[in-house]
């Protein structure tokens, strides 16, 4: 469905693109917009290629256990491309790792489940929370009641690794706390 959505959206912004273009510019002024124009389709572009693949190897993923995403947009695309397709790549892989999570049900029991779910938005707030590009893998998750706690590897650096702590209500799980300088709950043994 979002797919959908954002296809109908870049369709109608590149009708209306086309449209504007003859309104009686100078030339110069009609060579940025189609300039700004060609370099938001590539964007756009990137974010729906992005998402599609993204959805597809979260969903291998989760059905493997596994969650480590990685974007590749591939070489000599244009930077508007490769930060479109960073975007759509992070939201379509949760979707589908999510979705497998959820399919797997009855192979799954209740507690690799929600360890699935706290290591995705582990994951989430971690890369939220640090700097850009950098890529992790949440090991150690362990639930205790609507707490968890586990371990952010820096997979794409060597940097010290940094303990996350998160909390579930109604709505899933939340970040708390992430960094290298906070103590573990007791209850936490790594």
């Amino acid at each position: 469905m979002k797919r959908k959505m954002l296809l109908i959206s870049l369709f109608s912004l590149l009708f209306l693109i086309a449209l504007l273009a003859g309104c009686g510019s100078s030339k110069n002024q009609v060579a940025e917009g189609d300039n700004q124009s060609v370099n938001q389709a590539d964007h756009d572009n990137g974010v729906s290629q992005g998402y599609s693949d993204g959805s597809q190897s979260g969903y291998a993923d989760g059905k493997k256990g596994v969650n480590n995403p990685q974007a590749h947009p591939g070489s000599g695309v244009s930077a508007e491309f490769a930060q479109g397709y960073a975007e759509g790549f992070a939201n379509g892989y949760e979707d589908g790792y999510t979705k497998a999570v959820s399919e797997a049900g009855s192979g799954n029991d209740q507690s690799s489940q929600e360890k699935a779910a706290a290591e995705t938005a582990m994951l989430s707030f971690v890369k939220s929370n640090a700097v850009p590009g950098l890529e992790f893998q949440i090991k150690n998750i362990v639930i205790h009641g609507d707490e968890a706690a586990g371990i952010a590897v820096c997979t794409s650096e060597k940097l010290e690794n940094a303990l996350v702590l998160m909390k579930k209500d109604a709505s899933g799980w939340h970040g708390v706390d992430f960094g290298t300088g906070i103590d573990a709950p007791s209850w936490y043994s790594y």
